[in-house]
Order: structure tokens, then sequence, then C-alpha cells
């Protein structure tokens, strides 16, 4: 997690030697170093204050769990109820979607069958040596 400072690399012979384009690339390649640390320093502090909120949340809980007892096991059937019914209407207006979907195809099918039936009954002709007799 230590990124080291790049230019510091180079003796100061050499620095005076290097290219200012390779002096410039070791100047940004420092500042994103620095930048990586700030960001690592950032993401530590986050995680630690994650820590602590779980702790504290699942303190309070527990805390709740023991003054509420057993008026939450005898609500969690209703509750569970009440997700599985929003599930069951969510699936139904799924069901009732695609329903509709099918019955309009199904009678544009219908009419188009009927439609091409009519346009062949209009163009059929007798051809010669087909009669019935």
């Amino acid at each position: 997690r230590d990124h080291r400072n790049f230019s510091k690399m180079a003796s100061p012979q050499q620095e005076e030697e290097l290219d200012p384009r390779i002096q410039e690339e070791l100047e940004r390649l420092n500042r994103a170093a620095d930048e990586i640390n700030s960001l690592e320093l950032e993401l530590d502090d986050s995680r630690a204050s994650f820590r602590q909120l779980l702790t504290e949340s699942t303190q309070r809980l527990n805390m709740l769990a023991k003054k509420l007892g057993s008026c939450v096991d005898r609500a969690r059937p209703y509750y569970q109820a009440r997700r599985e019914a929003k599930e069951a209407q969510i699936e139904t207006q799924k069901a009732v979607h695609w329903f509709d979907r099918a019955t309009s195809m199904h009678n544009a099918a219908q009419h188009a069958g009927k439609e091409t039936g009519q346009l062949c009954g209009q163009g059929t002709a007798v051809l010669p040596g087909t009669e019935r007799g």
C-alpha cells in the first residue's frame, strides 16, 4: 500500500539527464500513487464505519427481538402471506398479459385465415378435365 515516489528513484545526476517527457510521466505516476493512497485510506475508513454500523444494528435488532419476543413470531406468518400474495398478484398480471397477447394473435390468425379462404374461394376456376360429374 505504500506507493513510492518514483522520481526519487533516480539520482540527482540522472534526473538532470532525464528526458522532460520521462520526468513528466514520473510526476503523473507520483500523483496517481498519491491518489491511490488517499482512496485506500478512504476505503479503510468506510469499511470501519460499515463494521461499526453493522455491529450497532445487530445489537439493536437483538434488543428489539428480546423486547418484542413472541410478537414477532406471531406476526411472521401474516407478513409472509402478504409477500406471497404480492408475488402471486405479479405472476397473475404477467399471465393476463400473455393471455391477452395470445388471444390477440389467435384472433388475428383466424381473421387472416378467413380472408385467405375467401380469396381462395373467389379465385377458383374449373380447369378443363377436372369437372366432377
